[in-house]
């Protein structure tokens, strides 16, 4: 971030520095920051795919699903070709319920940008649908889903696995629970490809001194972008928390997002 700062204060001018600071703040969880930054460029640069492309990266992140949309179409309208344009409206477009669309976004973006592994992972999670047509479409969603997770699989073959710890969780398969029956067969296929990738990850990274044990109490930590008042929390987790037994269990939250409330406040 220091680098960039200190290149656009040289030049403000940079129209490529400014992108970058930009992309960084956002990964840093600094979207009003990145918002601004993109913003002032898509004025300055009308017609440059990659500001407007930003703009709608931006307003993804913040929820923003109309602007983020009228944001990403502009850029793809300016360059038709922008792979990432592509895969951020495919996030957008099952945000907001259309699968269908979405997975022909994600194909797209797969065509400009074959070696986009999140869009090839967000092509097979959106062949299940938020909302079916009718029961009859709910099989072969599911069949869809399984060739797609196949040929997903053999993708991450040995030159291209070690990075696929990017794709895993960038999308999930978030709708199957909304559909009847048991797919147990179908989540562990996803799940043995998710540990495939995160076990080669896992191997490359230096060796950590295990950390001494505390006491005879289970362990356990709950990763989550939803500990505060949202369906995940009130419906699943706070429960969990709840009813497991203290005296076998110490409890270690760890929050991903920026978003907190006062049910936030009181798991601290």
């Amino acid at each position: 971030e220091q680098v960039l700062r200190k290149a656009v204060a040289q030049d403000s001018g940079m129209h490529q520095a400014r992108l970058n600071l930009a992309v960084t703040l956002l990964e840093l969880g600094r979207e009003t920051e990145a918002s601004r930054i993109a913003a002032s460029l898509c004025q300055e640069h009308p017609a440059s795919a990659d500001a407007h492309a930003l703009q709608g990266q931006v307003a993804l992140a913040l929820r923003q699903l109309k602007k983020a949309e009228q944001a990403l179409r502009q850029a793809l309208v300016l360059d038709p070709e922008l792979g990432e344009a592509h895969h951020n409206l495919g996030l957008v477009r099952m945000m907001q319920g259309d699968a269908a669309q979405a997975h022909e976004c994600h194909h797209r973006a797969v065509q400009s940008d074959p070696a986009n592994a999140a869009a090839r992972w967000a092509q097979a999670m959106t062949r299940v649908p938020a909302i079916l047509d009718d029961a009859a479409h709910a099989a072969p969603s599911r069949q869809a889903m399984e060739v797609e997770l196949q040929a997903l699989d053999r993708w991450f073959d040995a030159s291209r696995s070690a990075q696929g710890f990017r794709a895993v969780g960038s999308t999930q398969p978030f709708y199957l629970a909304y559909q009847p029956g048991n797919h147990k067969s179908l989540l562990m296929q996803y799940g043995r490809l998710c540990e495939r990738l995160m076990r080669e990850w896992q191997a490359a990274q230096p060796p950590r001194r295990a950390l001494a044990k505390t006491g005879t109490r289970i362990r356990l930590g709950v990763i989550s972008a939803h500990i505060r008042d949202h369906s995940v929390w009130n419906a699943i987790t706070q429960g969990w928390l709840e009813q497991l037994d203290p005296q076998r269990f110490e409890i270690h939250l760890f929050k991903l997002d920026g978003a907190a409330d006062a049910r936030t406040a009181r798991t601290g």
